[in-house]
């Protein structure tokens, strides 16, 4: 409970065994925490890396999951263009050869109306020739339709071709991707695995924190009852007997800043006013 000492009794309890034993242990727990604070602060800093690292992999490998799919799709696509392309070359092919046996029976019949012409007189050319033109006129227009089926089969082989080309490419993309894909999951596992030894490890200084931390609201209080002051983390708190708003303040830690007023040591003893608190404080 905090109470009003004055000067000269304050000092006395400062300078007592009992408080000298209780300055030990507060630094000593003051270091300790300290270096469990870093501690955490560091496996806090390698946990966000690698949950970062290990999510960012995890999309990775799931877009190229989702790729490959889509891949995929694109072969299956390609695939019912070639087979249409396919069954129309079967048809074409077929409609070819029709037209090449009558194409052939045409060749046939102009050569034997060529012969014919070459064996018979002048007197019977005149019939023969004009024979032999029409059927050669015959011949030419179907050949010259065959040739335009041929065309149409060479185009359609050309396309199917193309296609199946096209699709041995993505296949390989694909195949690619996937592996790709499957290291990155492997990777991903393993990073996974890290992880939870980091997020273990950091939950294991937290708590080494946080019993540092206890300790210390301990040693506070202790330090409140037996010394009749206000114990904050840094600083303890007296009034002052000898005046109304007076207080004394003794420092637990070393600082610069300039809102006290003055360089703050550990372990010395300083005035200031109720309403003043931590600002200007006066040495004594």
């Amino acid at each position: 409970m905090l109470s009003s000492k004055t000067q000269t009794e304050v000092e006395a309890l400062v300078a007592s065994t009992s408080f000298k034993n209780w300055w030990s242990e507060w630094q000593a727990v003051i270091t300790m925490l300290a270096l469990e604070r870093n501690a955490f602060e560091k496996n806090d800093s390698e946990c966000a890396i690698a949950r970062f690292e290990t999510e960012r992999l995890h999309e990775i490998a799931l877009r190229k999951i989702n790729e490959s799919n889509g891949l995929s799709d694109e072969i299956e696509s390609l695939e019912h263009q070639a087979a249409e392309i396919d069954n129309a070359v079967f048809e074409q092919v077929s409609e070819f050869e029709k037209q090449r046996l009558r194409t052939t029976e045409h060749w046939q019949q102009m050569q034997a109306a060529e012969a014919e012409l070459l064996e018979v007189d002048e007197g019977g050319t005149p019939r023969l020739q004009k024979d032999f033109e029409r059927k050669e006129a015959a011949y030419q227009g179907e050949n010259k339709i065959k040739s335009t089926l041929w065309e149409r089969v060479e185009k359609s082989l050309q396309q199917y071709a193309g296609i199946r080309f096209e699709i041995s490419d993505i296949k390989e993309r694909r195949a690619r991707i996937r592996y790709e894909a499957e290291l990155d999951f492997e990777e991903f596992e393993s990073k996974q695995k890290r992880l939870k030894s980091l997020e273990e490890e950091r939950q294991a200084t937290k708590s080494r924190v946080e019993e540092q931390l206890a300790i210390l609201s301990e040693l506070q209080n202790r330090v409140a009852e037996a010394f009749e002051c206000t114990a904050g983390r840094d600083f303890l708190f007296w009034r002052d007997k000898d005046t109304d708003r007076g207080a004394f303040v003794l420092s637990l830690i070393e600082s610069n800043a300039a809102h006290f007023g003055c360089e703050v040591k550990s372990m010395t003893l300083y005035k200031t006013s109720v309403d003043d608190g931590l600002d200007n404080l006066i040495p004594i």
